[in-house]
């Protein structure tokens, strides 16, 4: 699973939720960043907690936020 690009264009724009993850994931900002733009298959942002936190600060349910890859097709 990876998260949505429309997310992740989300996530770039919400100080607070940035804010946020990379305190309770304990992260540098440039980690956060390069997490996101890597957007890795099974990466950091799909973990309980990130995703939780993305989830409280858009609005969105956790099913919202991931998409299937090519790998799991």
């Amino acid at each position: 699973m990876r998260i949505k690009n429309e997310i992740i264009e989300m996530l770039r724009k919400n100080a607070d939720i940035r804010r946020e993850i990379i305190y309770q994931m304990k992260w540098s900002e440039p980690t956060y960043y390069r997490i996101l733009r890597e957007n890795e298959v099974n990466g950091d942002l799909t973990k309980i907690l990130p995703l939780r936190l993305i989830a409280a600060g858009l609005g969105v349910s956790e099913n919202e936020i991931l998409t299937k890859t090519e790998e799991y097709l």
